[in-house]
């Protein structure tokens, strides 16, 4: 039996030393956790948006090169929709001027995006009448069937169009989260209802803050040729501002909630997502 021969000091020495040097590397670029009051908010997976086309007035098309280099807060709804769409387009403009006021540069890298999931009844003339009631630069858009669905199943945006109550008069069961895309047109965060301005936009400040600290930038084979987006500073915000939007959504979480959910057929609809939360507007 041949004679194992020992490994030199230096070399185990040597290795040790190597070791010790990629595990203190890993350490410093090691994304930092994102804060408590982003889970269930902030995804874990940024997911990259495959190409889509809607249509809007005043905006020209709506694709995904209109998200790039913004902040853009995604909502799917409709114009008929009599209390869950308009309240969360008033918070969505509310939080908009918030922001203004705080943060002006910021603010103008910020869009709200209104997609409308009715199709049949919101053209682009009736919804760029309707949004512009919630705020100056919120843009309303919509598309052909088979286009929302794709789109909202991108999204995780469940809906469904419930049957006719008379002839034309129907309503839409869908989703109520509003959606987060970063400036490389990637999906990254969800909010829950309820909505509140001030909720939202200090998770938004959170998000923002994470998001340049853990350098969340996309690979480069995958987004050549995208101009990198500039990160602005927010200005120090009072703490009646810094809401904690998931403690209202564990309120939110009640019988009585659950018993809606159930009532309006909670669960994947025609464009089947992600979220599971579906209401009858």
């Amino acid at each position: 039996m041949p004679e194992q021969r020992p490994l030199p000091v230096g070399t185990l020495l040597l290795a040790a030393v190597l070791g010790l040097a990629m595990l203190l590397t890993w350490l410093l670029v090691k994304p930092p956790a994102p804060p408590a009051e982003l889970e269930g908010v902030l995804r874990s997976e940024f997911r990259p948006l495959a190409p889509f086309h809607l249509q809007s007035r005043g905006h020209g098309p709506v694709d995904r090169d209109s998200l790039r280099g913004k902040w853009t807060f995604v909502f799917f709804g409709y114009v008929s929709c009599p209390d869950v769409c308009p309240n969360t387009l008033h918070e969505l403009g509310a939080m908009q001027t918030l922001l203004e006021d705080q943060s002006p540069g910021l603010a103008r890298q910020v869009q709200v995006l209104f997609v409308s999931v009715d199709p049949d009844r919101d053209d682009p003339e009736r919804l760029a009448s309707y949004v512009a009631y919630f705020g100056p630069r919120i843009i309303g858009a919509t598309a052909g069937r088979g286009a929302l669905d794709r789109l909202a199943q991108q999204f995780g945006a469940a809906y469904r169009v419930e049957p006719e109550t008379v002839p034309g008069e129907y309503q839409v069961s869908h989703s109520s989260a509003v959606f987060l895309v970063d400036p490389y047109a990637r999906l990254i965060a969800a909010f829950s209802q309820p909505h509140y301005a001030a909720a939202m936009l200090a998770q938004f400040r959170g998000i923002v803050d994470y998001y340049g600290r853990a350098g969340h930038r996309p690979r480069a084979a995958e987004y050549s040729g995208i101009a990198p987006a500039r990160f602005l500073e927010f200005a120090p915000g009072p703490d009646a501002e810094r809401g904690d939007q998931k403690q209202v959504d564990d309120d939110a979480d009640t019988e009585e909630y659950r018993q809606r959910v159930a009532r309006t057929g909670g669960g994947a609809g025609v464009a089947g997502g992600e979220l599971g939360l579906v209401f009858t507007c």
